[in-house]
C-alpha cells in the first residue's frame, strides 16, 4: 500500500515565485521510483491543461477550420512523440528521477563523484571533488563505508 505524500505545503516556500522545489521534485519523479510521490496525478492536470491550452490557440489562431482539423492539429501537438522530441530538446530525461532512492547503492554526497574505473566494482571509490579544482587529490580515494564513517565522526576529509 503506497501512502500518499504532499510535497506542496512547505509554508516556507510561499515567498517564491512559481513552483516550489517541492513541487517540481515531485513532477520530475516517476512511478517507477517506488517513492512516496511521483509525477502521475500531475501528469492528469497537466495533460488537461495542456490539450486545453492548444485548443484555444488552435481555435483562436484558425478561426475558419473545421473541428476536425482542430482536432487533428491539436492530436499532433500533444502527442507523446512530440512531447519526447520536445522533452529531448530540453534534455529533461537528465532531470528525471526514475530509480528508487538507495543511499547506500545509488546516493554520493555533493562534492563526490565515483571513480570510472572502480563504477562496476562492489564498492565504489570516491573522489572528493572541489570548486577550486575539478578534483581535489586524485590520489586520494575514499571507499563510500569510510567516507561515511569519517562524516559521522565529524573528521575533515
Amino acid at each position: 500500500e503506497q501512502q500518499h505524500v504532499s510535497l506542496d505545503e512547505d509554508r516556507d516556500l510561499h515567498c517564491f515565485i512559481g513552483p516550489s522545489p517541492c513541487l517540481i521534485m515531485q513532477a520530475l519523479t516517476m512511478s517507477n521510483a517506488n517513492d512516496f510521490f511521483s509525477l502521475e496525478r500531475l501528469e492528469t492536470i497537466g495533460d488537461s491543461f495542456l490539450k486545453y491550452a492548444i485548443t484555444v490557440y488552435l481555435y483562436c489562431s484558425y478561426p475558419g477550420i473545421h473541428e476536425g482539423k482542430l482536432s487533428y492539429l491539436r492530436s499532433k501537438q500533444v502527442s507523446n512523440y512530440n512531447l519526447y522530441r520536445l522533452g529531448r530538446r530540453k534534455c529533461l530525461a537528465e532531470c528525471m528521477v526514475s530509480t528508487k532512492f538507495e543511499p547506500y547503492e545509488n546516493w554520493l554526497p555533493p562534492g563526490f563523484i565515483i571513480n570510472e574505473d572502480r563504477r562496476r566494482g562492489p564498492v565504489p571509490k570516491v573522489v572528493i571533488v572541489t570548486p577550486e579544482s575539478k578534483v581535489a587529490n586524485t590520489s586520494r580515494n575514499f571507499h563510500l563505508d569510510e567516507t561515511i564513517d569519517s562524516v559521522k565522526r565529524n573528521e575533515a576529509v
